[in-house]
């Protein structure tokens, strides 16, 4: 019989590593050229005074956990670093207890430390999914278990009914799918900048870097057919954008594609993006695009979104494509009542919680037995190797999702962030789902997938110890280390 893991926290350690894009990512209101990321090793022990190392990490990004203009890059970064540090305080002063049950104290802990000092509660439980993550990693390494294992078998102490009432009582293993997925559809990610032929891409701005770089070598090269579209919040200047991508794709995608539209908040209100769906559903040029769309996501800003006069518009484009929330995925009571207004689903991030994602796949399967249609996508912050990249891609393989967004690989070059002993160690643990060329690594997409077998290691999907010893200590990173 299986037992659950109680584990008593014995060290935490946190460390940066600086990343440079190849290509300026153009998302929302901002263009992303360079980012900190953050990791957090945790050292555990079990009952039996055994002890293992778990690894949690995440890009610290402009513009996504707070969209505030008045704040800078930098105050956004302090400020997801004091969220950070706080959870780590907290789970030391915790100090032990099942994983959840951890959780079940960090999380709630986080977020009244984000209110009292003005912050989004995204930025705040941003925090505490570090927590949960590099323990998860932690109690995998100590049970040889994955973490489709630790879940189903519920070694982890998870309590889906402390998210959502509806699910009380019901165990992981009757939400997850009984074996994880093998191979993910990359979902591409075509930026706001991002060229869409090679034609128009400038003499003096070509890479040469053995990467593609426009919109139709990115097919051509990884033979992707699902893509993720930005839009500006101008109806004008997304049709006409939106045109041209569809040219690019119609004319070198061979078989069916498959759309999804993410407004990332960019729209004031909700009948501005209304005006585009409309706009899209009935001129002849979108007609083969617009049956594509799988699903709209985030259109309206977070301060609007979740209102009754939204809700109102929100129900009538429902009838024509559902409308998911991201951003506005708050707290434990955000997606309920996303649904009470007519929203049809929301995102999984691990930066948002991996609990959290399970349990609202839980209440996605209870809405959906009483009819629904409603859905759990995947979608990407720019998760970079090591830690944040392929423990994603390990929890997207348990929810059973079948395509998620994928967008560091083509914005950034590689794994050049990373250490040689990282990059070397990386490549020889998970083959398939990198690929090298000299001492450089990379993901490798082929036919538009992902092999990501090798995910089912113990622990979190990271399966070897990080290099920490290379990474800059938190203690002396700097903001000016960007270089921006």
């Amino acid at each position: 019989m299986n037992t659950t893991l109680r584990l008593k926290i014995k060290e935490i350690w946190a460390g940066f590593r600086n990343a440079y894009t190849r290509l300026p990512f153009r998302y929302g209101r901002v263009t992303l050229t360079a980012v900190p990321v953050y990791h957090v090793a945790i050292t555990a022990e079990d009952g039996q005074g055994r002890r293992a190392t778990g690894y949690a990490g995440d890009c610290l990004p402009p513009k996504w956990f707070d969209k505030s203009p008045q704040k800078t890059f930098r105050q956004e970064i302090d400020e997801m670093l004091a969220a950070a540090r706080f959870a780590q305080q907290k789970a030391i002063e915790v100090g032990s207890g099942t994983p959840f049950e951890i959780h079940q104290a960090v999380y709630p802990a986080c977020l009244e430390f984000g209110d009292a000092r003005g912050l989004t509660r995204l930025t705040a439980g941003f925090g505490s999914t570090f927590i949960d993550r590099a323990l998860i990693d932690a109690a995998g390494r100590l049970a040889c278990a994955p973490f489709h294992r630790l879940a189903r078998e519920n070694l982890l102490g998870i309590d889906l009914g402390w998210y959502h009432s509806e699910l009380s009582g019901l165990a992981p293993a009757q939400v997850l799918p009984e074996k994880p997925l093998g191979h993910l559809i990359i979902r591409h990610t075509v930026g706001l900048l991002d060229p869409l032929t090679d034609e128009e891409i400038p003499e003096g701005e070509r890479l040469r870097d053995g990467l593609p770089q426009s919109l139709e070598a990115v097919i051509r090269f990884y033979g992707v057919h699902y893509f993720k579209l930005k839009v500006w919040g101008d109806v004008e200047k997304d049709a006409a954008r939106l045109a041209g991508i569809v040219q690019t794709i119609e004319r070198n995608v061979p078989g069916p594609y498959f759309c999804t539209l993410d407004g990332n908040e960019n729209f004031q209100d909700a009948a501005s993006f209304l005006r585009l769906v409309e706009r899209l559903r009935s001129e002849q040029r979108f007609r083969r695009f617009f049956d594509s769309i799988l699903f709209i996501e985030q259109p309206i800003h977070r301060d609007q979104a979740l209102t009754e006069a939204s809700g109102q518009i929100i129900r009538e484009m429902g009838k024509v494509k559902p409308v998911i929330i991201d951003e506005s995925d708050q707290d434990r009571r955000s997606f309920p009542r996303a649904i009470e207004l007519g929203y049809r689903g929301v995102s999984h991030k691990n930066c948002k919680g991996i609990y959290k994602s399970l349990a609202n796949l839980g209440l996605v399967q209870h809405l959906n037995r009483r009819g629904g249609g409603y859905l759990l996508s995947a979608e990407d912050l720019s998760t970079l190797p090591v830690p944040a990249l392929q423990s994603d891609l390990c929890a997207v393989a348990t929810l059973g999702i079948p395509h998620l967004e994928r967008n560091s690989f083509h914005y950034y070059r590689g794994m050049a962030h990373l250490s040689d002993s990282d990059r070397e160690r990386m490549a020889r643990n998970h083959p398939r789902l990198y690929r090298m060329q000299g001492r450089e690594a990379f993901l490798d997409v082929q036919a538009g997938q992902v092999d990501i077998r090798s995910l089912q290691c113990q622990g979190f999907g990271i399966g070897f110890d990080l290099d920490f010893k290379s990474m800059t200590p938190e203690s002396d990173w700097k903001f000016e280390s960007l270089g921006l």
